[in-house]
Formats: structure tokens, sequence, C-alpha cells
């Protein structure tokens, strides 16, 4: 072992060094990824792909589903930023917003099966505080996109936007309503506007409630039968 692998693989002792080594791992699951989108690479492929002993790695994440969701959340930050550049542009249209994101999503062809397995994985070997963390950080960042792509698409009626941080009392979304309402929660008296999702026990109860139908549901190999 050279002294560049023995330094590699020693335990990173400062935040700067800590969040370097985390993003490498992230880098490193990235490429499994991107070669092979089925998700089937084991800890033990990334921990080599990463320069890192077994051991050294679940020092930076609790399970290989917690390393693919930062991966998700670092590739929808960038989207996000393609989003709002594109906004930004002087001329921008719903076109040209569509053709800067088809330009993201080609060279990034593990986007959407990553994205599709998330919701499973948020279940899955992730702590509460890890999903919820990785929801408050999606939700911030998109929710200021709402207004500006809402404006193409004279369609879409204001605050119909279905995330969670745009609800708008006076134009409430209303499938995911009656999908909380009727298939999450079982309450007719639930209500969206004093619902704390961005809590743990308000996460918590969530993940109670969608379990009860996520064996039926699958996002990459959907089941309807039971509708």
């Amino acid at each position: 072992m050279t002294r560049s692998q023995l330094k590699r693989r020693t335990r990173a002792v400062g935040a700067e060094d800590k969040e370097q080594r985390r993003a490498a791992i992230v880098a490193a699951a990235h490429a499994l990824v991107h070669r092979d989108p089925s998700l089937t690479f084991s800890v033990e492929a990334l921990a080599r792909r990463a320069g890192l002993a077994k051991g050294t790695l679940y020092l930076y994440y609790g399970s290989r589903e917690e390393v693919l969701i930062a991966l998700h959340l670092k590739q929808s930050h960038e989207i996000f930023d393609v989003l709002e550049q594109a906004l930004a542009a002087p001329a921008a249209d719903a076109r040209s917003v569509l053709t800067a994101s088809m330009v993201y999503f080609r060279a990034h062809p593990e986007f959407f099966p990553l994205a599709g397995n998330c919701r499973g994985m948020l279940d899955a070997n992730v702590t509460v505080e890890a999903a919820l963390a990785f929801k408050v950080a999606i939700g911030e960042p998109l929710a200021p996109l709402g207004s500006p792509i809402g404006a193409l698409y004279p369609g879409l009626a204001p605050g119909s936007e279905p995330f969670w941080p745009n609800r708008d009392p006076a134009n409430p979304f209303s499938i995911p309503i009656a999908h909380y309402k009727w298939l999450v929660f079982a309450d007719p008296n639930w209500d969206w506007r004093s619902f704390q999702f961005t809590d743990a026990p308000g996460y918590k109860a969530f993940q109670k409630g969608e379990a009860k139908f996520a064996p039926i549901l699958n996002a990459t190999n959907p089941n309807l039968k039971e509708f």
C-alpha cells in the first residue's frame, strides 16, 4: 500500500476533510450507478470504488441507501440549478426550460431510476432523521421554482404545484390531498393545513401510514390490481 493510499483510507478528522470524504463516497456511488442503473452494487464495491475500508465508509453514512439518497439529493440540486438558470434567461419559455432540463437528463441517465427507487429507500435502512433531512433539503430549493415554472404553464392554477411548501389554502391540490387523507392516514378529518410534515413525529406518522400500501404500489414495477 502506498503512502497516498494509506492516507486516503484513514479517518478524516477536520470538518472540511469529512465533507471531502463524504463527497468522495457520493462520487463513487455516482460512478457505479452511472455504469449500472439497477442500483445492485454492494457496500463492499462502493467502499472499494471510494478507496476506503468498508468499516470506514460507515463512519460517514449509515447505509448504502443513505449514500444513494445523498447522490439523488446532489443531482436534484443540480437540476434545480439548471432550471433556475434557464428560467432567468431573457427569453425563457416553456420550450427553453424543458430543453435545458433534457440536456441534463440525457447526461445523467441514472437520474430517473435513482429517483424512482428513492421512495422505497427512505423506508429501508435510512433513519428518520436522515429521511427528514433529505426531504427538507429537497423542498427548500424547489419551492421558489414553483411560481416561475407555473407562469410558463398558464393552465396550472396558482398554488397547485404538487409539493408541500407550495400549498395555498385557496387552491389546495386535490389529488395529493385525497391520497394522504384516504390512503395514507385513512382519516376523513385529516387536514393538510395543520399537519406538520417537516418534524420527526409528523414524518414518522407519514411513514407508518404509507407502509399500509407501499407493498402494493411500486415506483419501478407498479401493480394496480388492488385498484
